[in-house]
């Protein structure tokens, strides 16, 4: 099945080529640590034609702060803070407790990460005065092709999801298209990868319904969207691009199904995630550099 133009990418170093893989479709989760009706990309992957890069990169028109929700950018940190990045040493983290024992013994260097960090993400704000928060700094290893768990309505157990959408701005389809953004970023020298549907969640209910035989999803939560669109389009490509050691993506993660993957990392994945209203293209620091 053919993409549908919708999402586009932006990368600071225009490489699409050496990022970008395309599922041969996706499949039901059968493992006993997924949540029931939970989807994933086929393991099996070829390169974009040129044709799905021309739908998947962002063309000059499309570089607009405005369109956050349907973008998804890929930057590299700034020098300075991946130097900071290796002297904390994010690689040999295996849990929360020995970044809490390095932070006892050299405060300085932590406190150093954090006035940089935090400056740093101001600069990707789309509104200066706006909030954001620092959501998480999940340290994980992960046998599986998602990486993703939660709970869900009626079910005690938390288990992996497989590709979803997240919820930050509330349960309902309409909060999508206006949900904050968020940004993701790789601590380690190893890549991680970012798995995802080329197509919004708005435009999949009011572009693309019928295309997607969809036509009478016209209400319900984000998880029944997620397992009604991979039940009706099996053969959808789900796109695969690479995250490089000490960068992050920005991507309107309430409105786009998608998950993290580890793939073939030695190393825990340590990340640094924020929730706001962020920019998904070139920031003032990007033009200077």
């Amino acid at each position: 099945m053919a993409l549908l133009e919708s999402v586009k990418l932006y990368a600071h170093d225009n490489d699409f080529l050496g990022r970008l893989e395309l599922s041969v479709g996706s499949e039901l989760m059968q493992h006993v640590e997924y949540h029931k009706n939970s989807y994933g990309p086929i393991n099996s992957w070829v390169k974009p034609s040129p044709e799905d890069i021309a739908i998947l990169a962002a063309p000059e028109d499309h570089l607009s702060d405005q369109l956050y929700n349907k973008t998804i950018g890929i930057f590299k940190l700034p020098d300075e803070i991946i130097a900071v990045c290796k002297n904390i040493d994010f690689d040999s983290v295996l849990f929360r407790k020995d970044l809490q024992e390095r932070f006892s013994k050299e405060p300085t260097v932590f406190q150093a990460f954090e006035k940089q960090i935090g400056e740093y993400i101001e600069q990707l704000k789309i509104e200066q005065d706006s909030d954001h928060i620092i959501h998480a700094m999940p340290i994980l290893a992960n046998p599986h092709i998602t990486m993703t768990r939660k709970f869900i309505s009626g079910v005690e157990d938390y288990l992996f999801c497989g590709l979803h959408v997240d919820g930050d701005s509330g349960d309902s389809l309409e909060e999508c298209a206006s949900a904050d953004n968020r940004i993701s970023i790789n601590l380690t020298s190893e890549p991680r990868v970012l798995l995802f549907i080329n197509i919004s969640v708005d435009d999949i209910l009011n572009k693309y319904a019928h295309t997607l035989h969809l036509d009478t999803l016209l209400a319900g939560n984000r998880d029944a969207l997620v397992r009604a669109f991979f039940e009706a389009n099996p053969h959808y490509p789900v796109v695969k691009i690479i995250i490089k050691p000490y960068e992050l993506y920005v991507a309107p993660t309430d409105n786009l199904i998608h998950d993290g993957s580890i793939g073939g990392r030695k190393q825990k994945d340590v990340t640094l995630v924020a929730l706001g209203r962020f920019s998904p293209i070139s920031p003032a620091w990007a033009k200077a550099n």
